[in-house]
């Protein structure tokens, strides 16, 4: 994997740097809220607000500060870094789909016993803010992600927002109020007063260079200028070849701009210009001023070139080959550039980081890229939008013969979408044909082809090909997607257990990874074997559904599978409406994806399920009757509590998992103040939230263990927790009694709610059992009347109760024994004597 560029720490405090008091409070109150969004243009102290929080907060904070070209995996490993727990995660598989990368720290976080704000500073990209709106949704209570941003693009905030789960502080937000302009002016000794910056409109970079004494702009472009012309000359003619760097250094500019003079640093602070320390003698510049230098720079095109060139050279030194890549081609080096992209590329290939790809390789011109690279630039835009670009890229190539195996591998794939499996698998053949290194892009559509067109044995054989390659080279990645074709050319040449096998194999391989998103892909494969094998129930349809957030993002052909799948199963299960729904929701996901819906069984699916809809409807009657949820949660309550899902044991670690369970399986639903308050005696200490929050991504996690991925068993909406609707809840409670009834109600718990169930249910089963006792025979009532009073020995009437059973059966000398410890009950505990029916039972003498 390429080396992590340089990791920033929280930058320390300014000099004149002023507390946000009402966002800090802002920002510690929304603990709940798992997406925090700062979106306002450069200088509204968006960083310096996140570094007053990262410093002042209890809480852990793990902090990353985004480069421009920084993908998931390096966002990822950043955040895991400031973890020592998730020290696994540090270096990921540089092939780890992103949606895998994020599904690992979100797992890494969940077996932590605290929370953790992560922190991202400085997101300027739309993959970034989709990468890390995805991980935000990912988060289970007590984690939040906080980032900085220009813009909210890719974050589809709207229905985050409407279901309170994000909050943005946009510019009239951060802008400072006109009683902290006055004060901060007032801080700076400024002779400016407030009112006479009005028209800054509380921007907090204006006021700083305002402050300092430069001239009075609106434009922020202005103001760093008019700062600039505050520097001592010497500084002020070689600061601009400082542009290409993105952190400075009195030794790493040295290399840029060998002529300024050592304490250049404190002449850039003393003038006012936006820098944030990082400590160590390293300064971060503002986009602002590099925007302006590098303007300066470009006037000057030999010195632009030298200077974007060395700076690229350090990039590459310190392993920030992204960032180097973009410096050579700066500095019209595409020689350079393109030896460092072809290290990349195929990072991006294996992450499946197509827009990284496009976003490098159409900065060279097509003379400059030989023809893999042109492939994977076609390819990268198939995959982003562009697809008719692609196309033709690869359509040229072809006609050319500059066509490699890889790209007839994509090329097919085209055409495998379009509908023509002929083309699909002529292109695919061709690409086997070629011999030399294995290009495992070609199986797939040789073997999708092949299967269609009815050539099976040469479909096992390439699946045969592929698998020996795949265990002779030992890579778990090429393994699992080795089982993985195999089990597709199995389902139509094998039995189906075989091919459940392989897709078993599989599933277990990418799970190890902890590729979740593969591992979901294939485990729609088995749904798919077991629909084609007839099967139909709820749980098949509750699992369908549950999948949809699981499968890879921008999976569409995946997609539209499961919904095919799901209308299938809703259709036999007799839910027409609804079958159909889906089916249509599926054609209209196929249409927008350009997947032929002949081609993918879709039109034959709605075609049925319309069919059905026409059929006669069945004579009216009384309606069946609802059908109980799939999954039947059994919680014991009465002495050790234990769950089941569908008899299976959940292994709740915590006691205060196993309370909430019984809670919420007794009370339906909980806000977390009502939680709190009854899982902790009505305490509000932060030390107990927090609690709160791990006890629930416990319970959860042990649930879902026994649940379809994706289904989640504890979710919170409308501000309540509650326990899944596809989940039975069966209570011991609520059973008919019996002995095992006199057991205690969550013995050693001792929150206040379960010391009044436990009371109250304690007298209910008594009241159950004597009951029970007077309606049986002798020998049961006194069987019964024994066992309440060797969970309650003061129990006045199963006292009764047994001396009259004895009676009845004829005992008479267990019947005195049994009258005898009854009176010295009433005597020694309650001061009283036996009542007169019972006294007349004694022995003249005893009385």
């Amino acid at each position: 994997m390429t080396p992590l560029p340089r990791r920033s720490a929280v930058p320390r405090a300014a000099r004149f740097e002023r507390p946000r008091t009402g966002l800090l409070l802002q920002l510690s109150d929304t603990v709940d809220v798992p997406l925090i969004v700062l979106a306002a243009p450069a200088g509204y102290g968006k960083t310096t607000l996140l570094a007053q929080y990262a410093r002042a907060t209890p809480r852990r904070v793990a902090w990353c500060r985004a480069g421009a070209q920084d993908g998931p995996a390096t966002l990822s490993a950043r955040l895991a870094a400031g973890l020592p727990e998730l020290s696994a995660l540090h270096s990921p598989d540089p092939r780890t789909p992103p949606s895998a990368l994020a599904e690992g720290l979100a797992a890494g976080l969940d077996a932590l016993n605290d929370g953790v704000d992560l922190i991202v500073d400085n997101v300027e990209d739309d993959a970034q803010r989709r990468w890390l709106a995805d991980l935000a949704d990912l988060l289970e209570e007590g984690h939040r992600l906080l980032l900085s941003t220009y813009s909210t693009g890719g974050l589809r905030l709207a229905r985050r927002l409407a279901e309170g789960r994000a909050l943005v502080l946009d510019a009239t937000d951060l802008a400072f109020s006109s009683d902290e302009s006055a004060a901060y002016l007032s801080e700076r000794g400024s002779a400016v007063a407030a009112p006479d910056l009005s028209h800054l409109g509380g921007w907090p970079a204006g006021l700083a260079l305002s402050a300092h004494g430069a001239s009075r702009h609106a434009s922020a472009d202005d103001l760093v200028h008019d700062a600039l012309g505050t520097l001592p000359p010497p500084v002020r003619e070689h600061l601009c070849a400082l542009a290409p760097l993105e952190v400075w250094t009195e030794a790493e500019a040295a290399a840029l701009a060998p002529e300024l003079a050592a304490g250049w640093l404190q002449a850039v602070q003393r003038a006012g210009l936006p820098v944030t320390p990082l400590g160590g003698g390293a300064y971060r510049p503002h986009r602002l001023l590099t925007g302006a230098l590098d303007a300066e720079l470009g006037r000057d095109p030999l010195r632009a070139r030298a200077a974007r060139r060395a700076a690229a050279a350090q990039a590459e030194a310190r392993g920030d080959t992204e960032r180097a890549a973009a410096l050579y081609l700066d500095a019209g080096a595409p020689t350079e550039a393109l030896r460092l992209a072809q290290e990349l590329v195929p990072l991006y290939r294996d992450r499946g980081e197509h827009r990284l790809t496009r976003a490098l390789l159409e900065r060279f011109t097509p003379a400059d890229l030989h023809p893999s690279l042109r492939e994977r630039l076609a390819w990268a835009q198939i995959e982003t939008g562009a697809a008719a670009s692609g196309e033709a890229t690869l359509e040229a190539l072809r006609a050319a013969g500059g066509l490699s195996a890889s790209g007839l591998a994509s090329l097919a794939m085209v055409r495998g979408r379009q509908g023509d499996t002929a083309a699909q698998y002529e292109l695919a053949r061709q690409g086997l044909a070629l011999g030399g290194a294995v290009v495992p892009a070609l199986f797939w559509p040789f073997v999708q082809a092949a299967l269609r067109l009815g050539h099976s044995a040469e479909a096992e054989q390439a699946a045969e090909t592929f698998w020996r390659w795949a265990r002779a080279g030992a890579d778990p990645v090429r393994l699992a997607e080795a089982w993985q074709l195999r089990a597709l050319v199995w389902r139509r040449t094998r039995p189906p257990q075989e091919a459940a096998q392989a897709l078993a194999q599989a599933r277990a391989a990418y799970e190890a990874l902890g590729w979740q998103g593969r591992a979901a892909a294939v485990h729609l494969d088995e749904l798919d074997l077991a629909v084609q094998g007839g099967q139909a129930s709820e749980v098949l349809a509750v699992t369908l559904g549950a999948l949809e957030g699981r499968l890879p993002a921008g999976g569409a052909v995946a997609q539209v599978r499961r919904l095919r799948l799901l209308g299938t199963v809703q259709r036999r299960l007799g839910q027409g409406d609804a079958a159909e729904a889906t089916l249509r929701r599926a054609l209209q996901a196929a249409q927008e994806a350009g997947i032929d819906p002949q081609a993918s069984g879709l039109t034959q699916a709605l075609s049925e399920a319309q069919q059905d809809r026409t059929l006669p409807a069945a004579p009216l009657g009384a309606a069946p009757p609802a059908e109980a949820a799939p999954y039947r949660l059994t919680v014991t309550t009465l002495g050790d509590c234990r769950a089941a899902v569908n008899g299976q044991p959940v292994k709740l670690g915590l006691a205060k998992a196993r309370e909430l369970l019984v809670w919420l399986a007794l009370h339906g639903s909980g806000s977390r103040d009502e939680l709190v308050t009854a899982l902790w005696d009505g305490s509000a200490e932060e030390r107990h939230i927090e609690y709160f929050r791990v006890t629930v991504r416990r319970l959860r996690a042990a649930l879902r263990e026994h649940l379809p991925a994706g289904l989640d068993p504890l979710p919170y909406a409308d501000g309540r927790y509650r326990l899944d609707a596809a989940l039975t809840v069966a209570l011991d409670l609520h059973a008919p009694a019996g002995p095992g009834a006199l057991k205690p109600f969550l013995p050693g718990v001792d929150s206040e709610w379960a010391e009044l169930y436990r009371q109250a249910h304690a007298q209910r089963a008594a009241a159950a059992l004597l009951a029970q006792a007077a309606a049986s025979a002798p020998p049961q009532a006194a069987e019964t009347c024994r066992a309440l009073l060797s969970a309650d020995p003061l129990l006045c009437p199963a006292h009764e109760g047994l001396i009259l059973a004895l009676r009845a059966q004829g005992d008479e000398a267990a019947a005195r024994q049994a009258l005898h410890a009854y009176a010295r009950v009433l005597r020694e505990e309650y001061g009283e004597a036996l009542p007169p029916a019972f006294q007349a039972l004694l022995p003249q003498a005893a009385r």
